[in-house]
Parts: structure tokens; sequence; C-alpha cells
């Protein structure tokens, strides 16, 4: 779902592709270590809330959550523990700042080159062309080009947006530790079908959150997030989670 890292049908593949891609980086991960999923602490959230541009959670999302909590809780004799945290809600504006770095290429310049290196694209006549069926574009990649250019926040907002993501930041890892997970929703409802995140492009706070908090994510399909370096237990849960729920399922056999 609007992914652009790898994807494993299957959660046993994905030691493999992180020792592929990790390289010499990869052993501060200790993806040969046993994880006891007795021993880990559970957290989750119901989404986010008091963002008014993000779709809220929907029943089918929440269901699911709620299931994999209800399951890690019975199989392991744990007690999940429901946590709301406010800062989640400046998702979008930690996304903006992150990427308004001085000397990095913004995002419409990206679109023309990946050195950022000839000039912006035009998003105002590029979206007649998308509209036509004639734009090499894609219709995110215009939004947010357009959203990009037309932001108008200030040095200091972005700065004070910046401490305000090391704060999460630290309030996460120094949650989860070395022994804590958190369950948290994918998306707000199922997939969309192509084209439709369009309409609600904010959406994306369910998932740039994490990247900007640079925190390892599993989706299986529910999201689990650690903290740094402990991608084992990620594996660990996303394979109980995948093995009681089925996991990957070829489409003909719904």
């Amino acid at each position: 779902m609007l992914q652009i890292g790898p994807i494993c049908r299957y959660v046993e593949d994905i030691p493999l592709v992180a020792e592929v891609m990790g390289g010499e980086n990869a052993s501060p991960l200790r993806l040969a270590d046993a994880a006891d999923l007795k021993k880990t602490r559970v957290f989750y959230m119901e989404g986010i809330k008091g963002l008014s541009t993000v779709m809220s959670l929907g029943c089918e999302m929440k269901s699911a959550l709620l299931k994999a909590v209800e399951h890690l809780e019975g199989e392991f004799d744990i007690e999940a523990i429901r946590i709301d945290l406010p800062l989640f809600s400046k998702a979008v504006e930690m996304e903006t700042a992150s990427l308004s770095v001085k000397g990095v290429p913004r995002h419409g310049e990206y679109l023309l080159s990946l050195k950022g290196d000839k000039g912006c694209i035009n998003w105002v006549t590029e979206i007649p062309k998308l509209l036509t069926g004639n734009s090499v574009h894609t219709a995110g990649g215009l939004f947010f080009a357009a959203f990009d250019s037309l932001d108008r926040t200030t040095e200091e907002e972005k700065t004070k947006t910046i401490k305000l993501r090391e704060r999460l930041s630290r309030q996460l890892n120094e949650l989860l530790g070395d022994d804590g997970i958190l369950l948290f929703p994918s998306w707000p409802h199922t997939a969309p079908f192509h084209n439709q995140p369009v309409f609600a492009p904010f959406n994306l706070a369910y998932t740039c959150i994490f990247n900007v908090l640079t925190l390892p994510t599993i989706q299986c399909p529910m999201g689990v997030v650690a903290s740094h370096n402990c991608d084992r237990l990620l594996i660990a849960a996303a394979k109980e989670i995948s093995e009681a729920f089925g996991g990957w399922t070829p489409p003909w056999e719904h």
C-alpha cells in the first residue's frame, strides 16, 4: 500500500531480505537472536486522533487491530496496553519539515531528475495533462509537488516541528525499549482502489510518521513497530500474527 520498499509474501523471507539489504550494517539488528514474545511488552494505538485532515479509523481496521491484540494476550499470557500519543497529530507537519532540508532538492525537483539538477516541475501545466492522460507523472507525485511548492511554513515553525519530532522519537524509544512492540493500523481503511489515495492525501500520516521517526516497522498487514535495532521482535510478532490469521494467500483463494 503506497510502498516504496521491499515487499515479501511470507514473513520467513524478511530476515534474508534484511541481511542482504543491510550488508555489513545488519549485525546490530541481531536477527539471529531468538525473540521471546512471552517477555515482550505490547502496546497498541487505535489510529491517529486530533487530525481533521485524516480519515477516522474504519471498523474493519479497528477490528483487525483488536483481534491481533487479543491473540497476543491470550497466546502469551500478557496484557497489552492501549496508549494515545498526542504528538501523532503532527505527523503531516513533521513529514513536511523533515523533507524541507537546505541544500536538498524539493519534491518537484525530484520529479524531473533524481539529482534534482534540472529545475522544478510546473505542476500547474502538468495537471491538465494528467486529466487527459498525457502526463508521465502520477497524480500523487503532482499533488505533493503542488503541496510542497505552496508550503509557506517559516523556518522558525519548521525548527519547532523538528523539536516536536525529536521529542516524539524519544517518547517512543523510551516506551518500547529493547522488549516492546507497538501495534498500529497500517491505514485508516482497507486497501484503496487505484488512485483513490489522491482524494485523501493526508492519510499518509499513518505511514509517514514512522518514516520521519526512523523506526522499523512491518505491515503483516497490521502495522508492528519497534525501537531502533529491534527488528527481531517485529519479525517474531509478524510471524505469530501471520500464522494465527493465515498470512498472505493467493487472490484466487479469496
